[in-house]
């Protein structure tokens, strides 16, 4: 047996196979555990990537990423995974992760060295997608905190439908609160929307 990963949900090689393990545990103890095969992926180009983290409510699942030569896959948090086919997969590694303040979904980064890429999941209702972000300039790319980034065109937003642009930043004093809210010297912000002051 191989030990990819490391929490309730886990996922394990034996032979030239793999296993999607979960266990359905709460403070009043574990009921059942479910050992779900994987199949269609490639053994030999398959990379570990990333365990998520989760938010203290949800003691079982975590999300597990990895990818072959063929797909970037990511454990739906139930019953299996999710593929999604992505140009120059070899190259695909995360970038970085953003939560919400109340954990109610986290958005993850990916990069191919061409293109960024946004894996969105929700702990509400575990649904799990991805999208290429088509407006980014990737060489000026830059995540600043909550759920706020900025390239040398624009500042954005990531929100639960993706990522949405802030218009009309003052770049010189735009800065970001302690609450997740923004501000420059015009406008409050919440979110992408903007408000006079």
């Amino acid at each position: 047996n191989i030990y990819v990963s490391k929490y309730w949900n886990d996922l394990f090689r034996y032979g030239n196979s793999f296993y999607y393990h979960i266990v359905e545990c709460s403070m009043d103890g574990c009921w059942w555990d479910y050992l779900n095969k994987l199949d269609n992926i490639d053994i030999d180009s398959f990379e570990y990537l990333w365990t998520s983290d989760k938010p203290e409510y949800m003691s079982n699942y975590r999300y597990i990423f990895f990818k072959d030569k063929n797909s970037l896959y990511a454990t739906d948090g139930e019953w299996g995974i999710k593929s999604f086919e992505i140009e120059d997969i070899s190259k695909i590694k995360m970038l970085t992760w953003i939560k919400t303040s109340e954990w109610d979904s986290i958005w993850y980064i990916f990069d191919n060295s061409k293109d960024y890429y946004l894996l969105s999941v929700s702990y509400v209702d575990d649904s799990i997608s991805l999208a290429k972000m088509t407006w980014i300039n990737r060489n000026t790319f830059e995540y600043l905190t909550w759920q706020y980034a900025r390239d040398k065109n624009n500042y954005y937003f990531i929100d639960y439908d993706g990522y949405k642009i802030v218009d009309w930043v003052d770049r010189a004093t735009f800065k970001i609160l302690y609450d997740g809210s923004a501000e420059d010297k015009n406008y409050k912000y919440t979110g992408a929307e903007k408000h006079k002051k």
